[in-house]
C-alpha cells in the first residue's frame, strides 16, 4: 500500500513540475507580446534599422540632417534641412550661409562679368585708377594682374606688370570692388605716343573687355600693376 502512494506521489510532482514549466512559458510569450523583446531581437531590429539613414538631429527630422530624397545623398548641417545649404543640387560642396555655390567656390572673372570704370590720379608722375565691379548676380574671383592693357589697338602699347607675384585673390560680389592701376610712362623721356582709348581684359573674350576713355594720354612702355582690394595698394609700385 506505502509502495503505491510512493508512486502516485512522484507522479503528482512531476505533473506539477511541468505546469509550472508550461506558466513560467505562457508568461515569457505574454510579456514580449506586450512589448517586450529579447536583446537578441533588438539586435536583430538593429540591423535591418541600418540600412536606413542616420539621423542626429535632435528633432528626428531626417531632412534635417539629409536631404529628403536620397539619405545616402547630401550631408546637411543647416538648421533648416535645406540641402542646397549645404550642397549644391550639382553635387558641390557649399558652406556660404545663402546655398549658393557660386559664394564659396568663385570662378575666374570673364569681361563679361565686370563693369569697368577709370580715374586719372596724380601721385606717381599720373597713373590711371582702373575700378572692377562684378554684375548683378554675378560672383568670381580676380588675382594677378589683367590678361591684358593696352592702349588703343596698338601692340607696343601693351602693359608690362609692375609687381611680382600674383598677390592675393578677390572675389567680386555686389558692392565689392577691386582695383589696378595703369601707368602710361614707364620711362623718364620726352617720347611717347598720344593715345585716348584705354583696354583692360581680364579674360580671352576680347569682345567684352572694357574701353575706357582717357584724355590723350602720353604712353611709352606703359605697366600695370595686379588687382587689390584697397585702392591705396596700387600706387606702391610706381613709387
Amino acid at each position: 500500500m506505502s509502495s503505491r502512494l510512493a508512486v502516485r506521489s512522484t507522479r503528482s510532482a512531476r505533473f506539477a513540475l511541468a505546469a509550472a514549466a508550461m506558466v513560467a512559458l505562457t508568461a515569457t510569450l505574454t510579456a514580449c507580446d506586450s512589448g517586450g523583446e529579447s536583446s537578441t531581437g533588438k539586435a536583430g531590429r538593429a540591423a535591418n534599422a541600418g540600412s536606413t539613414v542616420e539621423d542626429n538631429d535632435v528633432d528626428g527630422a531626417k531632412d534635417d540632417y539629409y536631404d529628403e530624397d536620397s539619405g545616402s545623398a547630401g550631408k546637411d548641417n543647416d538648421v533648416d534641412g535645406a540641402k542646397d545649404d549645404y550642397y549644391d543640387e550639382d553635387g558641390g560642396k557649399d558652406n556660404d550661409v545663402d546655398g549658393a555655390k557660386q559664394d564659396h567656390y568663385a570662378k575666374p572673372c570673364d569681361n563679361g562679368d565686370l563693369d569697368f570704370s577709370l580715374k586719372l590720379e596724380s601721385q606717381a608722375g599720373g597713373y590711371y585708377l582702373v575700378t572692377a565691379k562684378a554684375k548683378p548676380g554675378v560672383v568670381c574671383l580676380l588675382q594677378g594682374a589683367p590678361e591684358q592693357v593696352m592702349f588703343g589697338s596698338d601692340p607696343d602699347t601693351v602693359a608690362s606688370n609692375a609687381e611680382e607675384g600674383s598677390g592675393d585673390s578677390i572675389k567680386l560680389k555686389g558692392s565689392t570692388v577691386a582695383y589696378v592701376g595703369v601707368n602710361p610712362k614707364g620711362t623718364n623721356n620726352d617720347e611717347g605716343k598720344m593715345f585716348e582709348t584705354l583696354i583692360v581684359s581680364v579674360s580671352d573674350d576680347g569682345d567684352n573687355a572694357g574701353q575706357l576713355t582717357v584724355e590723350s594720354a602720353d604712353v611709352d612702355r606703359p605697366q600695370v600693376t595686379n588687382w587689390h582690394a584697397n585702392s591705396a595698394d596700387v600706387v606702391t609700385p610706381f613709387l
